[in-house]
């Protein structure tokens, strides 16, 4: 988990956590099918609010709070649940703080979408067999590869 998250081996404690409260609400056979919590508690856990240990979230910030032109959200790390209240556990690493909120928007998504770009070889375009001369490449979204030259805007004024 830490390893996902890209979180240094200190958040050990904030990992153990989070995956004890998941193991803790998810069935098992040896309980015949039933969730540990349910075991104990008698009441059924509630799965809904889990998310990616290490997922980005946006916390919102109060406008009482913000300048006319400031942001309205903090980027942070999600790493657990809050203690004592219904809160989620967050980390921001640019002030190396944490700070429990409710008020948070998550990006639990892969990674960066990717585009594949065939690039012809220029001896290819006369129509024949391309399959030797194609070579494909990945790049994040709108980057065209270093070998495609884009084509040349008409600087004339219109007449």
């Amino acid at each position: 988990m830490l390893e996902d998250a890209k979180l240094p081996e200190s958040f050990w404690f904030e990992a153990v956590k989070y995956a004890a409260y998941i193991h803790n609400a998810t069935p098992t056979r040896a309980l015949e099918d039933t969730m540990p919590e349910e075991v104990w508690s008698g009441n059924k856990p509630d799965v809904s609010c889990l998310r990616v240990f290490g997922a980005r979230a946006f916390v919102h910030i109060p406008k009482k709070k913000c300048t006319k032109l400031s942001a309205r959200s903090m980027v942070c790390t999600f790493v657990g649940f809050a203690e004592n209240r219904l809160a989620y556990r967050l980390y921001h690493r640019q002030s190396h703080r944490f700070l429990d909120s409710r008020d948070v928007i998550f990006d639990e998504g892969g990674p960066t979408p990717t585009l594949e770009w065939v690039v012809l070889e220029p001896d290819s375009v006369d129509g024949s067999d391309t399959s030797e001369n194609e070579e494909t490449t990945t790049q994040p979204l709108n980057d065209p590869p270093p070998s495609v030259e884009r084509p040349k805007r008409d600087t004339r004024a219109p007449i």
